[in-house]
């Protein structure tokens, strides 16, 4: 998510050679192929009365080469945009089902020659949730993340929020000050169009931080932002803009044709039409509605529309079991209202009806109460709006309800988001970061920096030898690394190839330390001083961690399946099909690619689906029991006693004996999700966070909990760690929380 490629003018169309040398793998060749094919329509001369230029926007198109229907859509919707011949075409993301080399090669198949040079993407969720590729694949076929385009005097700006192996989105530091320097580096009449895979605003919770991307934009005239992902298609007016979040393809043949009017250089409006093909055998007739018209030449106009409806000052404040809302509005319409309503926080990476409760506003002023006893205490947000006609300006707020219990004490920002998991040594926690390596911090009355690793970007959880000697990362840049655990100081760095996207591990075989990960579909044995064994190509990839007794290595693979293989020389053992499905991409989600497998006793090892948890016989793999449920994030946590803790997908605890997998009792939905994020144990007490920071402290001996704090408004994908009555959490924006717990 970097500012990768310089923004390119297609109004100048050398920029296509330039473009097209950018691209890698497959698309190089295709892009230089049809570079000398393409027969553009001319551009206008300055001074000419008036021009017409267009931009064809699809998206959600979700490609598999098993799926004929989703590449009939997109045959057909190619054809009737290259008919168009346009100036530009967009891509809002979802290209593809999964984000397999087979699947955008597929796709490039099917793009016309003449648009090869001219067409840019945003990658979508489908693209990065199951990629163990850090992007890789995507950027070879497609295209860089965060690309600026000009054409006939508007700005596109295609921005990237997706986050790897996640189904939330969220705008890193590195993504905004990017969008900032490009609308900076603009005159202020030159309008903006966003193209964006998540919609904001109307309940949406896609994007964990839209606040900060509205503030970014603000005053910027950015007029329109192209979105899909919903597969419906909904105009919504917000904030100054206007959304459009565009109907699937994979749904339906259709797309969207944006004509810019005006002259060159000088856009005056923007007609947005959706184009409908009933018949994908049949291009050529078309059924053109239009869906929304946009002045473009009036930006200071614009810019005193938005006033109307923006406030002057907002203040959001706590009193007792009330949080008070007072606004001051310097322009107010006749028809101006506002509203408020609690920011859905426990919702992950979806949309809801919201719930509003009308202030009342006396002239200038705007005023009102929301009702917050049911909220833990914490950091929370309230959603603002003050709504004019069928327009809006939406505020998000942060506010704090107050109590020492579980309250933090320190807060550290390492810079980075962080998803992998933290580990404890000795009195430190060690946190991999996105962007900043590994940090290790002191933990007492205060976090305190220990030491810094330069490992590169560690995506993953970190794995610490038994002994706390040696800690070893993954990085998505294609090593592993080998620490000395107390010092941060590199003892060995191993390149694998690929990036590393799976959990390492490290056990003990026969007594020697091994260290073992998947590098996509990779199997990798090391020794403890980072030299490989052996590396064996598995049926399926994996994002999961591994495990292992003296004599076989444990993992699930994308294929659907969970597998066995000798630690000797990495030969094959046994298989188990968990996830029996018609397709390669129904295969790989709903089986177990990203499971924690885990040793649970002397007979069993445990494997984890979308659909239920398996105890596996290590010998011959047949099943030795099986729960229902999702338990394919939440790594499982063995007991005293011969018991396993499950956290379900949705925030349920079950605690389940492990030789028979009888249950001994389950709850209800504890927290928002748990989405990677573990338990720690102390005792007979279970802290579980879950994924959007809410902390439930949960009784082993009897199933009952407490929901305690809303922890932070940042989501947690990310392991906690417990030491010395301290709580210490990674979240999704960099910070790092010390919680006390007594």
């Amino acid at each position: 998510m970097s500012d990768t490629e310089p923004g390119i003018d297609l109004s100048d169309r050398s920029a296509l050679s330039r473009r097209a040398a950018l691209r890698g793998g497959a698309a190089v060749l295709v892009g230089a192929a049809a570079a000398s094919t393409r027969s553009p329509r001319a551009a206008a001369q300055p001074g000419t009365p008036e021009s017409r230029r267009t931009v064809a926007f699809l998206t959600d198109t979700h490609v598999d080469p098993e799926n004929a229907r989703h590449l009939t859509n997109l045959r057909a919707v190619f054809a009737a945009i290259e008919a168009d011949r346009p100036d530009l075409v967009l891509h809002g993301g979802d290209v593809t089902e999964y984000g397999s080399a087979a699947e955008y090669q597929a796709y490039l198949d099917l793009v016309p020659g003449s648009l090869r040079d001219i067409v840019w993407h945003v990658p979508g969720n489908h693209e990065i949730r199951w990629d163990v590729t850090a992007a890789e694949l995507y950027e070879r076929y497609l295209d860089q993340r965060n690309v600026e385009v000009h054409l006939a005097g508007i700005q596109f700006l295609l921005l990237d929020p997706t986050i790897w192996q996640q189904e939330v989105g969220y705008y890193t530091e590195q993504d905004l000050a990017w969008l900032r320097r490009k609308l900076q580096n603009k005159s202020a009449k030159t309008p903006t169009v966003l193209v964006t895979h998540y919609p904001m605003a109307e309940g949406h919770y896609y994007v964990v931080n839209t606040d900060d991307l509205l503030r970014t934009i603000e005053g910027r005239n950015v007029q329109l932002v192209l979105a899909g992902h919903t597969h419906r298609q909904l105009i919504d007016l917000f904030n100054g803009l206007t959304q459009l979040e565009g109907a699937a393809v994979k749904n339906a043949a259709q797309y969207y044709r944006l004509t810019v009017v005006g002259e060159a250089r000088r856009p005056s409006r923007l007609l947005v039409e959706h184009v409908g093909i009933d018949n994908p055998e049949r291009p050529e007739d078309r059924r053109i509605t239009e869906v929304v018209a946009l002045q473009l030449d009036d930006h200071r106009g614009h810019r005193e529309r938005q006033r109307r409806r923006q406030p002057d000052r907002l203040r959001v404040r706590v009193r007792g079991d009330e949080l008070l809302i007072t606004a001051v509005t310097s322009q107010p319409s006749e028809g101006l209202t506002a509203r408020c309503g609690i920011y859905q926080q426990q919702l992950y990476a979806g949309s809801i009806a919201e719930k509003w409760t009308q202030l009342t506003r006396r002239g200038r002023s705007i005023e009102g109460s929301l009702d917050i006893s049911g909220l833990p205490p914490g950091e929370h947000r309230v959603n603002v709006e003050f709504v004019d006609g069928d327009s809006r300006w939406r505020v998000i707020e942060t506010f704090r309800i107050d109590s020492d219990a579980y309250r933090p004490v320190d807060d550290v920002a390492l810079g980075a988001i962080i998803t992998g998991g933290t580990v404890r040594v000795g009195n430190r926690v060690v946190v991999p970061g996105a962007v900043n390596g590994v940090t290790a911090l002191q933990v007492g009355r205060r976090l305190t920096r220990a030491w810094e690793a330069d490992t590169g970007p560690v995506l993953t959880n970190l794995a610490v030898s038994e002994d706390e000697s040696l800690l070893v990362a993954g990085s998505a840049d294609g090593y592993l690394i080998g620490l000395e655990a107390d010092s941060g100081k590199q003892l060995w760095r191993t390149g694998l190839g690929g990036p590393v996207m799976a959990d390492p591990a490290i056990f003990k075989a026969s007594g020697r330390e091994r260290v073992a990960v998947m590098v996509g579909a990779e199997l990798v044995l090391l020794d403890a001083s980072g030299e490989v064994i052996w590396s064996r190509p598995q049926p399926g990839i994996s994002a999961g961690r591994v495990a292992a007794d003296d004599e076989l290595i444990f993992l699930g693979t994308g294929d659907g399946k969970a597998r066995a293989v000798r630690i000797e020389d990495g030969s094959p053992v046994w298989e188990v099909l968990l996830a029996d499905r018609p397709d390669a991409y129904r295969r790989l989600i709903y089986g177990p690619w990203t499971t924690q497998a885990t040793v649970i006793d002397d007979r069993a090892v445990f494997v984890a689906t979308v659909s239920g948890g398996y105890a596996l016989d290590r010998a011959s793999g047949e099943q030795v029991w099986a729960i229902e449920q999702s338990y394919l994030y939440s790594a499982v946590r063995p007991l005293a006693g011969g018991d396993l803790l499950l956290i379900d997908e949705w925030g349920a605890a079950s605690r389940v004996e492990a030789a028979t997998g009888n249950l001994r009792w389950t709850t209800d939905r504890m927290v928002s999700r748990s989405l990677d994020a573990a338990p720690v144990i102390d005792g007979e007490t279970a802290y579980v966070i879950g994924t959007m920071g809410d902390l439930a402290v949960l009784d082993l001996a009897t199933g009952e909990y407490r929901k305690v704090r809303q922890l932070s408004a940042s989501p947690v994908i990310s392991s906690p760690t417990l030491i010395d009555s301290m709580l210490i959490s990674a979240h999704l924006d960099g910070r790092v929380l010390l919680t006390r717990l007594d």
